[in-house]
């Protein structure tokens, strides 16, 4: 007969930062949060996106749908709040305004996230959902508002082989799909890191498909812009810029 197992408590400094780090915790979506934001300009290191959307799927795993909102409000306002600090240029109410706007509807996310998340296949389904809401803000209301979507931030990166196939949703996809996968595989790595292993492989190859088959960029010729929007303050009246093309 084995001897019986015996519980080691946390020691005291870990015990008091475990509901910090566990599900449900309202500094973690924060931290997600503020993360994100550095995927984006001006910082724009679009590998922060996958920790940083797994870490906000890890605080809404399993948590009420109540919860699950109050997280995602939380995490959508430490984000929007980051990513478009730009709009006090045109008026600082603008900016209060809308990124609390756009905080309601990722707390909407974070609600049905946390009901999928007991779902059978959640990663995918946790993928769908972040889709999902970044197709209703970018719609409604008036016209909706795009900023923040996921598949902004992959310019230079492997992901920016799959724009001109699946276009900017169909990779906004592809990167909740990744980060939620990334969550599933670190919840049980023992078990899963076979098949996420072999579906690492398979996303890898359809990239390089992508990329192959895909348009080639050249920077050989240039073109001259300009970019013009009415009702912003500002001394210069348009702007221009030389790009390659």
């Amino acid at each position: 007969m084995p001897p019986p197992r015996m519980a080691y408590p946390l020691p005291v400094p870990w015990r008091r930062l475990a509901p910090v780090l566990a599900p449900g915790s309202v500094p973690l979506a924060a931290a997600a949060g503020l993360l994100l934001s550095t995927a984006f300009e001006p910082i724009a290191f679009f590998w922060s996106a996958l920790p940083a959307v797994a870490l906000f799927l890890w605080t809404v795993h399993g948590q009420r749908a109540r919860r699950g909102a109050l997280l995602g409000l939380v995490f959508g306002a430490c984000f929007m709040y980051v990513n478009i600090y730009w709009m006090r240029a045109v008026a600082d109410a603008a900016w209060l305004g809308l990124a609390g706007v756009e905080a309601i509807f990722l707390s909407l996310g974070g609600a049905l996230l946390a009901v999928a998340s007991r779902w059978r296949g959640w990663p995918v389904w946790s993928a769908v959902i972040w889709l999902a809401i970044e197709v209703f803000r970018g719609a409604w209301p008036f016209s909706g508002f795009t900023w923040g979507r996921l598949s902004f931030a992959v310019v230079d990166t492997p992901y920016a082989a799959a724009l001109p196939w699946v276009g900017s949703y169909g990779v906004s996809l592809l990167v909740a799909a990744t980060a939620a996968g990334l969550l599933w595989l670190a919840l049980d790595i023992r078990a899963r890191w076979k098949p996420v292993t072999g579906g690492a492989l398979v996303g890898a190859l359809l990239l390089g498909l992508f990329a192959a088959l895909g348009p080639r960029w050249t920077t050989d010729r240039t073109a001259t812009i300009a970019l013009v929007q009415g009702n912003v303050p500002g001394t210069a009246p348009s702007s221009s810029s030389t790009i390659g093309r």
